[in-house]
């Protein structure tokens, strides 16, 4: 799910014949350098991927995410 070209949600889902299991993940926090920081690799391409990524992920308040959630609920 995005709004404005920015990633809200992240998704991931397991299937197999009998079950399902997914899990949701929303932002609350986004800080692209210091979760670039933490993977291995060129330190350069470690800062020019957090400065590239900086904007692309929008953040959710907790109580607007618990008011999305409970509203979509059947």
């Amino acid at each position: 799910m995005s709004a404005e070209g920015q990633k809200l949600t992240g998704l991931s889902q397991r299937r197999t014949r009998d079950w399902i299991r997914q899990q949701v993940l929303v932002h609350r926090r986004w800080d692209a350098a210091a979760t670039f920081a933490l993977l291995a690799g060129d330190p350069g391409a470690r800062r020019r991927a957090a400065e590239a990524h900086a904007e692309t992920v929008a953040t959710v308040g907790a109580a607007d995410a618990v008011a999305a959630l409970v509203t979509a609920l059947p």
